[in-house]
């Protein structure tokens, strides 16, 4: 279904000596058809240090699950994110190893908190870290004011996010 959240992958694991392929590795998130709440977000997105919302607070959704026209923007005209209310339910980020300006390399890390995290993140607080094309992919229930992230670095890190988040209202 178009309307679905998906990540196909595999996982090399442990030591060279004996390691191991997983593969088919999957993370999916289909709405249910009695849940128009659920509604698309996709944003190219820079992140500055200091710990700030991944998903701001009035961005505009993309069209909703079984409109026509699903996940395609409808120029404004779409219901905005409630940021104390909306939960993000299924999200990909990924660390594009580029600046804000989308050509100058930047492998400075990325952090993420679930939990509306400390102001400063680093490796002493509960961040997941995305380091230079990392790709995060999670089936979350987190208000999205409670996903902040932070970049390690003086210059800003683009980073691709793709959400299914449940709007509240």
């Amino acid at each position: 279904m178009a309307d679905d959240g998906k990540f196909q992958g595999s996982a090399l694991i442990l030591p060279d000596e004996i390691a191991k392929v997983i593969s088919s590795c999957s993370y999916n998130y289909a709405p249910l058809s009695t849940n128009a709440g659920d509604k698309w977000y996709y944003r190219i997105t820079d992140v500055t240090t200091g710990a700030t919302d991944l998903i701001k607070n009035g961005d505009a959704y993309l069209q909703g699950q079984g409109a026509a026209g699903a996940g395609t923007d409808a120029a404004g005209t779409q219901p905005t994110i409630d940021g104390s209310a909306d939960k993000v339910k299924w999200l990909l980020i990924q660390h594009t190893g580029l600046r804000d300006d989308g050509s100058t390399g930047n492998s400075d890390p990325v952090h993420i908190s679930l939990d509306a995290g400390a102001s400063e993140l680093s490796a002493d607080t509960d961040a997941i870290t995305l380091e230079n094309g990392d790709t995060l992919v999670l089936k979350l229930n987190c208000v999205t004011n409670d996903l902040h992230v932070e970049a390690n670095s003086s210059n800003k890190v683009r980073c691709i996010v793709a959400a299914i988040i449940n709007d509240a209202a």
